[in-house]
């Protein structure tokens, strides 16, 4: 009898011993099979998603057959959210080969930057960690670059993130936009140029069409803005606008009468096309020599205070902003100044009620 149950405990054993094993089997190899499906998950480009939002800069273009978004303004700017994603990854590229582009790439407050001499067909890419996967990422992304030194050409032809992540827009209050038609003055130092922190300083979305070298007129002087202000500026419909031009049409001994008639031709448009934007028209700066008697600059800074006076826009006298400490040469300000430039802007737009 007891030599029975011994047999019949045994078999029971056996039983369970062989139902372990094909359950140890069985697990291996979901196991093999949930790591080989994990190998293999589909990547997809979302860049063309329609929950992608994209600032008015950006164009929708074809390159080497692969679809991009391609802008060539400073302050271009995209953003949107995404879900239930191990990871998210980016392919920017520009031509331009002057180290004079960054960009900068916000998810969850960390900031990564791009810029040369490695912007050139950049790969970036971000692991999510495990505990974060199903919260919420948002991702905020800002441009710029040097108009003129290089192209400012930059395309983002890949946002990559796992097939079946959640990709959302999240729904924002509009911006305000404040355009920019200048010259080196409102590009130099990228981020921290006077145009950059201004905009930042008030929430507003910052529409660069300034160009290096750029002037008025086209009487001696190149990228003339009486030429390219429609295409480059209006087009965009900007609340505020701010005309810093001038010291290169004093640089190449422009024609007075010209400078004068083209000036006003750009704000006659820029009236016309955009009856609600407030346009101000900010004076030539004396240099680091802080001449504020040069016989020229003073004249020239006479035309842009009568036009401005007789458009009825604001005229904003700039002659005494910066001192010699704020130059990086005879002509351009450094980070220093560019931050001052900033400051004093922003203050006369408060003082003004130009928001």
């Amino acid at each position: 009898m007891i030599f029975l149950n011994l047999l019949k405990n045994l078999g029971k054993y056996m039983q369970n011993k062989f139902l372990i094993i094909a359950v140890f089997v069985l697990l291996l190899a979901s196991g093999f099979f949930l790591v080989k499906y994990q190998n293999t998950l589909s990547i997809k480009n979302y860049v063309k998603d329609t929950n992608i939002i994209w600032s008015d800069e950006w164009e929708s273009a074809t390159i080497n057959d692969e679809p991009t978004m391609l802008s060539i303004f400073p302050g271009s700017e995209f953003s949107f959210t995404f879900t239930d994603a191990k990871s998210i990854g980016f392919r920017v590229n520009t031509d331009d080969i002057e180290n004079s582009t960054i960009l900068f790439i916000t998810i969850d407050g960390k900031t990564y930057a791009l810029s040369n001499p490695n912007i050139n067909d950049k790969r970036l890419s971000i692991v999510i960690p495990e505990s974060k996967r199903k919260f919420k990422h948002e991702v905020n992304a800002k441009m710029y670059c040097i108009v003129g030194v290089s192209t400012c050409k930059v395309n983002i032809s890949e946002i990559f993130l796992e097939e079946g992540s959640i990709i959302t827009s999240e729904k924002k209050s509009e911006k305000k936009t404040i355009g920019i038609l200048g010259d080196s003055l409102s590009l130099i130092e990228l981020q921290n140029n006077y145009s950059a922190s201004l905009a930042d300083s008030f929430g507003y979305h910052l529409h660069n069409a300034s160009y290096w070298g750029g002037t008025i007129g086209t009487d001696k002087g190149k990228f003339a803005a009486v030429s390219r202000y429609k295409k480059d500026l209006v087009k965009y419909k900007p609340d505020i606008v701010i005309i810093f031009l001038g010291i290169n049409d004093v640089h190449y001994s422009s024609s007075p009468e010209l400078f004068r008639r083209d000036y006003n031709q750009i704000v006659k448009g820029i009236k016309k096309d955009l009856p609600k934007t407030r346009i101000l028209a900010v004076s030539i700066l004396p240099g680091k020599d802080l001449d504020v008697n040069n016989d020229e600059i003073v004249a020239f800074n006479s035309i842009i205070k009568e036009i401005a006076q007789e458009q009825k826009i604001n005229y904003v006298d700039a002659t005494n902003w910066l001192n010699p400490d704020d130059y990086a040469d005879q002509l351009h300000p450094n980070y220093k100044g560019e931050g001052s430039l900033a400051v004093k802007l922003r203050t006369y737009l408060i003082d003004h009620n130009i928001k």
